[in-house]
């Protein structure tokens, strides 16, 4: 399959080995794009994939614009590439949209939480549902990479030859 149909085409439907390949190929993505931004300040915490562009200002005022928008565009592009390999992946194990939409939702619910628990901290606390966030996101996220990475795709019967001319003679 080529790269970019593997990475950005939600098309189709992947077996293990090219879901594997594409997160691999997305994190080597992200590396490269900590290279990129690493010498206008970014911290080696920007390669951390899905939450390093939300930990660290991956451009600073050197590129001449908020920091935050890169990391956001980082973030989209992070989004949609891990979205399509995970749904090519549940398609070809036989399921639906629905475990990525439902842990899309739980990391959702679960920032949301975080967020309103921040707006009661004050000064340095503010750390402790950061770090307990990133923790349970990427849990969450590593346990459905882990599911869609590891659980066998549906076993396709193959067709037993000697079966063929009878089906065909019966039709």
């Amino acid at each position: 399959m080529p790269f970019f149909v593997l990475l950005f085409s939600p098309r189709g439907a992947i077996g293990r080995g090219p879901f594997w390949t594409g997160l691999f190929l997305l994190l080597g993505l992200e590396i490269g794009g900590f290279l990129a931004f690493g010498r206008h300040g970014a911290a080696p915490m920007a390669a951390i994939p899905l939450v390093g562009p939300w930990l660290v200002d991956v451009s600073g005022p050197a590129l001449g614009f908020d920091g935050w928008i890169p990391g956001l565009l980082i973030l989209a592009l992070q989004g949609w590439i891990s979205g399509v390999l995970c749904l090519k992946r549940l398609r070809d194990m036989g399921h639906g949209a629905g475990p990525l939409v439902g842990v899309w939702g739980l990391d959702l619910i679960l920032t949301g939480a975080l967020m309103a628990w921040m707006g009661h901290l004050q000064g340095m606390a503010v750390i402790v549902p950061i770090f307990t966030g990133a923790g349970a996101s990427g849990l969450l996220w590593l346990a459905l990479l882990g599911w869609l990475g590891v659980e066998p795709g549906p076993r396709r019967a193959t067709p037993d030859p000697a079966l063929a001319p009878a089906a065909m003679a019966a039709g």
